[in-house]
């Protein structure tokens, strides 16, 4: 199945949250995938072609390509399975925001109601307290500086910043 018939429709429910960029990007995007393992709340990885998407993610590609001066774009997604309130698809983005810093977003499906025919779950009011804990169950394994959970928004929507990243408005000490 291809990206994007993996979530479909929307709203999206994102939990997001900031991560210092410390060392090799490679062994960062491993660790943080190794660290999913130890959630609370199972989490099945669906891509097969990591290695592939992780090279990818190192590598980049720049923003415009008729622009030798372009920003460097490093970003990957991993579709997965997270038992949140029931099994749910979920799209998980990394990307490089700024020199030392990495945004990690898990999607949802955010609609509260069911599409069957997309395997898509709805998000009801009483299953808000078990995102609240898959929050911060993700903290506990990786301790970042700020996280949130919003519909249709990334915790980078606290910074006063629209600038197309990585930039360095989006540096982990903001």
């Amino acid at each position: 199945m291809d990206d994007s018939q993996w979530l479909r429709g929307g709203p999206f429910l994102e939990v997001s949250f900031l991560l210092e960029l410390k060392g090799e990007k490679k062994n960062i995007i491993k660790t943080i995938l190794n660290k999913l393992s130890k959630s609370h709340n199972q989490i099945e990885v669906v891509d097969e072609k990591l290695d592939s998407k992780i090279e990818s993610f190192v590598k980049g590609y720049p923003y415009d390509e008729e622009d030798p001066h372009t920003v460097q774009i490093y970003s990957m997604e991993v579709k997965l399975y997270v038992h949140v309130a029931g099994r749910r698809k979920a799209t998980l983005q990394i990307e490089q925001v700024s020199s030392n810093a990495l945004l990690i977003n898990f999607w949802f499906f955010g609609c509260e109601f069911d599409v069957p025919e997309w395997g898509q779950k709805a998000i009801k009011i009483d299953d808000l307290p078990g995102f609240n804990n898959f929050l911060t169950d993700l903290y506990s394994n990786f301790q970042f500086k700020i996280g949130g959970i919003a519909i249709e928004n990334d915790i980078l929507d606290l910074f006063d910043c629209s600038e197309v990243y990585p930039n360095e408005c989006y540096r982990f000490e903001k």
